[in-house]
């Protein structure tokens, strides 16, 4: 996302939709960890999840400079 040129709407409409994105990648992280006996698979996809939240948060941090 190239923050450069653009407007503080832009922004905060870019920021919101970071956050919509992240709060569904968050629902996906509780609903896979609320299962009883977790797989590897399980494991895995939470540990995908919360790299794309990281990733997430960070491009939100940018938004904010």
């Amino acid at each position: 996302m190239n923050i450069m040129g653009l407007s503080n709407d832009e922004k905060a409409k870019a920021y919101d939709r970071l956050l919509m994105e992240h709060d569904e990648k968050a629902r996906q992280v509780s609903l896979i960890q609320s299962k009883f006996d977790l797989s590897r698979e399980d494991n895995d996809n939470i540990k995908t999840l919360k790299r794309e939240m990281d990733l997430i948060q960070r491009k939100a941090v940018d938004l904010s400079r």
